[in-house]
């Protein structure tokens, strides 16, 4: 292996983890069965192994891409097409994770931050794990998963009526209930939101990963309150336990109010407000938002989207919304020191996998979520997002 080979290897092994684990993230994205999203998964997982022991093993037999004499020379002309694949992924998916990382300026509609830490295996003096196996996972050393974060966001919204300046959401996403976490953490989660005391609720998918939850619907949404309702979406793991009619039932039984496939209008402070929910692609429809109220000369009334993915962002900015809530990404869980998250279940790479983002006309906020299927967080606290609405153009009152 020569020093050229050693060169195209190194440029061209960042394209190859790019392109099997943005296959992977993709899958998490689409209306398939969960069965086919874990089988394709572990396919593209194995295939981001296979392509780092099969060219190391014909690099140690002899195999070269520059040197055409080499006793393995027949492999040349798939390990060539395999490297230009890798240094394009490279020059398009890896240049634009370089940049979102390192080079892009913050959120212009951040206004301002602030946020406190609760140390709920502290509080609850036990661990709320359902098994033996979520017991020990949870007691690993470094992981988040019982380390709550309570964040407050003021972000600009450059049509808010100046009545509603001020506005405050509680933004809640992927509790994923009746699964490794038990129910005293999801306990304290309520009680930290209800002291939040914001103007509304809004969960933005991914209710209940077992049918084990349901018996807990009262007990923890149903103390989900805020001045002018609390509002919910389903996401893709409600999808998957295929009874999607029964979880909206138990859940507006319990005070909730579904805005998933419609949208609804609220009087706040004598202003109008447009909730609409969109579960794509898992549930469909989106909210039909032909009939919705039309922008006035003046800029009313504020528009709002519970998304479960924000891979929906651009439907949010077709049907001109002002602020767009979304879950599904749980930060992605696991952040590496520098590279950050890697596996993002998006089809738009791991730009989106946490926080404030301007899409002009709307305002993009994703959560990074109260729980996940697998407890296991690094660097990635779950969080609740206290939301408050400034008027005014992002960016004049500084950014954070």
């Amino acid at each position: 292996m020569t020093t050229a080979d050693i060169s195209i290897v190194a440029v061209a092994i960042p394209g190859h983890f790019a392109l099997w684990i943005g296959r992977a993230n993709a899958l998490h994205a689409t209306a398939l069965p969960e069965w086919a999203v874990r089988t394709l998964s572990a396919c593209c997982h194995c295939a981001l192994l296979a392509g780092l022991i099969a060219p190391g093993a014909w690099f140690y037999c002899g195999g070269s891409l520059v040197d055409p004499y080499g006793p393995w020379s027949g492999g040349r002309g798939l390990a060539w097409a395999y490297a230009a694949i890798c240094l394009a992924v490279v020059a398009g998916p890896v240049r634009r994770w370089f940049y979102h990382r390192f080079l892009a300026p913050p959120s212009a509609a951040l206004l301002a931050g602030s946020g406190t830490e609760i140390d709920v295996r502290a509080a609850l003096k036990s661990v709320p794990a359902r098994g033996y196996a979520a017991s020990v996972v949870l007691r690993l050393p470094l992981n988040a998963s019982l380390r709550l974060a309570i964040t407050e966001k003021e972000i600009a919204i450059a049509r808010l009526p100046a009545t509603l300046d001020g506005l405050s959401i509680a933004h809640l996403s992927d509790f994923h209930l009746g699964h490794k976490v038990d129910r005293p953490y999801f306990d304290e989660v309520v009680r930290q939101a209800g002291a939040l005391d914001c103007d509304l609720v809004c969960i933005t998918g991914d209710l209940f990963e077992k049918k084990a939850g349901y018996d807990w619907t009262d007990a923890v949404y149903g103390r989900l309150r805020a001045r002018h309702g609390a509002y919910f979406i389903l996401g893709n793991h409600d999808a998957y336990l295929r009874d999607a009619a029964r979880i909206r039932r138990m859940l507006t039984d319990a005070g909730l109010i579904d805005v998933g496939e419609r949208w609804l209008e609220i009087a706040i402070r004598g202003e109008r407000v447009i909730l609409a929910g969109n579960e794509l692609p898992w549930i469909t429809p989106a909210a039909d938002m032909t009939h919705a109220p039309p922008r006035e000369p003046e800029g009313g009334p504020l528009r709002i989207a519970l998304a479960h993915t924000p891979d929906e962002i651009d439907w949010a900015r077709r049907h001109d919304f002002d602020l767009m809530l979304a879950g599904h990404t749980h930060g992605g869980q696991i952040r590496l020191p520098v590279i950050g998250p890697m596996l993002v279940p998006s089809r738009l790479d791991v730009h989106y996998s946490a926080g404030t983002f301007d899409e002009p006309p709307t305002v993009l906020h994703v959560s990074r979520g109260i729980s996940g299927k697998m407890p296991l967080r690094y660097d990635c606290l779950p969080e609740i997002t206290r939301l408050v609405l400034r008027c005014g153009v992002p960016g004049e009152r500084g950014e954070v």
